[in-house]
């Protein structure tokens, strides 16, 4: 399926965003998602401050939210960022 304009952006700032969060993951830092989202605002538009989470172990806890409108395809969206999702952060986990 040939994704829209708009949806090529969408995936593009996203998978800057977690090209440079899985960089900042594997030097160590404790603010790898604010550190990530900094360089990635640099390169886009990416509105607001990060607000950074933690997860129950008191480790940083990447998030990020896709805002688009109805008939916008945000499944097809969070699909395609799965896939994003799988190829950088996650791409040593579990012997692959």
């Amino acid at each position: 399926m040939q994704l829209k304009p708009s949806q090529e952006r969408v995936i593009k700032e996203a998978k800057l965003f977690l090209e440079a969060l899985a960089t900042e993951q594997a030097s160590g830092s404790q603010y790898a998602s604010m550190a990530a989202w900094d360089k990635a605002k640099t390169l886009f538009y990416l509105p607001g401050e990060y607000r950074p989470r933690k997860n129950g172990l008191g480790k940083d806890l990447p998030t990020f939210c896709i805002k688009v409108p109805t008939g916008g395809g945000k499944t097809l969206l969070a699909t395609q960022i799965l896939v994003l999702v799988y190829q950088t952060i996650l791409k040593n986990r579990n012997g692959s």
